[in-house]
């Protein structure tokens, strides 16, 4: 019955997000990295409106989760070979615009360390 559910989740996926060129497992890279990613947040926001999380902690969530989403949309990543990964002319395939991904990823690791930075100094 798992099994279906799963099965019936990657075929909503295909059709919302057009990834028909991607491969079984890197859909479910996709649909793993964004069900994290949703999931901590949304434990985040419970525990922050519950008052168990300081802003800093509820930000630092934040930064966790665009940084699991930006690294979901981009799911080819994880089996291009290193050689390829770090030639000058390639340019891996997302699930959105590459600007966008890139984007969300940046933005979660600047939170991310303004937050260690906040940690630290104050």
């Amino acid at each position: 019955m798992a099994a279906f559910r799963a099965a019936n989740y990657l075929i909503l996926i295909n059709k919302v997000f057009l990834m028909n060129s991607f491969t079984h497992r890197e859909k479910i890279v996709f649909f793993v990295f964004t069900l994290i990613a949703i999931l901590l947040l949304g434990n985040g926001i419970f525990k922050f409106v519950a008052n168990e999380l300081a802003v800093w902690e509820f930000v630092n969530v934040l930064a966790v989760s665009l940084i699991f989403l930006g690294t979901g949309l981009s799911p080819k990543v994880f089996f291009t070979p290193f050689k390829q990964l770090f030639s000058l002319t390639y340019k891996p395939e997302t699930i959105i615009n590459s600007k966008l991904q890139q984007m969300i990823l940046f933005t979660g690791l600047l939170i991310a360390l303004i937050c260690v930075v906040q940690q630290v100094y104050w």
